[in-house]
């Protein structure tokens, strides 16, 4: 009888540092993801076009609402495309830490993801502004 009881404790113990094992590396790369997350959001900054000169012709002002509920605008090139906007959205401090794939841009009215190859001019559709706002995939 206590041999099946100290196999019985052995098993629980085992089990313990099974599942602390695999808490402990579910963290690890969890904490991994959050590090890569935040030098791409760095290097993005890094890559953005500048922005455009207030009054320049063909700009498009670009207002997104993120999921906080905060609001961020810029101005864009008529022909930067939907993509050069994801990426700016991306490199906020405001914008959690999602994977870029796990998110889009919609316009509000009509509701529509645009196509990330679609220029602000067409998104706009001809509108000197835009409003768009933040949706999880």
């Amino acid at each position: 009888r206590e041999y099946l009881e100290a196999l019985e404790a052995d098993r629980r113990r085992q089990e313990k540092l099974a599942a602390e094992r695999a808490a402990a590396s579910l963290q690890a790369r969890a904490q991994a993801e959050v590090e890569r997350l935040t030098r791409e959001r760095l290097e993005l900054r890094t890559k953005l076009p500048p922005e455009p000169e207030e009054g320049a012709s063909g700009v498009v002002m670009v207002r997104v609402r993120l999921p906080s509920g905060a609001s961020q605008q810029r101005r864009f090139a008529g022909q930067a495309t939907v993509s050069e906007v994801h990426d700016w959205v991306q490199s906020l401090d405001d914008m959690p830490l999602w994977r870029p794939e796990k998110w889009n841009l919609v316009t509000s009215f009509p509701k529509s993801v645009p196509q990330l190859e679609a220029t602000m001019v067409e998104v706009a559709a001809g509108a000197a502004g835009l409003a768009l706002f933040v949706e999880a995939a």
